[in-house]
């Protein structure tokens, strides 16, 4: 990531998907290797905000951009 050619503009695509998928990591890892149950419902709950989040902000018209797209 940090050596790759993208832009660093905030906020970013590319790691607002890094944190989904850690909250949909600890989602699983609660679900199945813990007895907190609510932490992972707590996770899930954030990761659908955010995976919604990332759609109406970084995909445009059937496009990902890496930021956000500005209007003209």
């Amino acid at each position: 990531l940090d050596w790759a050619p993208l832009s660093r503009e905030e906020p970013n695509a590319l790691y607002n998907f890094r944190y989904l998928y850690a909250l949909q990591t600890a989602t699983q890892l609660a679900h199945s290797l813990t007895d907190r149950p609510d932490d992972g419902q707590r996770w899930a709950k954030r990761a659908t905000a955010l995976a919604a989040a990332i759609r109406s902000h970084f995909l445009v018209n059937g496009v990902w951009y890496d930021d956000l797209v500005q209007s003209t």
